[in-house]
């Protein structure tokens, strides 16, 4: 595997209207964990580029197939927000 991807995850609120990212979370960009199924792999990232519009996006190089879930963390209007996913890579 190894190979870089890029995660690309657009905000918006329920309306679909832009939610732009205009504060870091814990002085750093919008950071991503990534958990395997197995709990063998755990990788940590941020976004790549902190431009403060409403689109966060991670390069990163999942290490194994299979099931992955992701959690993605930023701040909306001082508040903590946590999104989960999940991929088959």
């Amino acid at each position: 595997m190894s190979k870089s991807t890029k995660l690309e995850f657009i905000i918006t609120d329920l309306s679909n209207k832009p939610v732009p990212i205009t504060e870091k979370f814990l002085a750093a960009n919008a950071p991503m964990i990534v958990v395997d199924e197995s709990l063998d792999e755990f990788g940590h990232t941020h976004d790549g580029n902190f431009d403060k519009d409403n689109v966060v996006y991670f390069d990163y190089s999942f290490k194994m197939g299979g099931l992955h879930k992701l959690w993605i963390q930023f701040y909306v209007d001082g508040k903590t927000i946590i999104k989960e996913f999940e991929v088959k890579v």
